[in-house]
């Protein structure tokens, strides 16, 4: 799967979130502009990522994976 269609795969709420994170925005910047809690914006961008990591990269799902020495 290309990134682009990844990415329109996702919540909009995380959409949204790793957008303006992409352009360089901080959470607490991003929380103050999307009206949200750092709480839930810190979520949104970890949920997003490894949504957008197993849709990319499917062999990695479980995680982190590490590689061999």
């Amino acid at each position: 799967m290309r990134p682009p269609e990844a990415v329109q795969k996702l919540p909009q709420r995380q959409r949204q979130v790793l957008a303006w994170s992409f352009e360089g925005y901080e959470p607490t910047e991003i929380a103050e502009h999307l009206r949200m809690t750092l709480e839930a914006v810190r979520s949104s961008l970890y949920k997003g990522r490894q949504k957008l990591r197993g849709l990319l990269w499917p062999q990695h799902r479980g995680g982190h994976t590490r590689h061999p020495k």
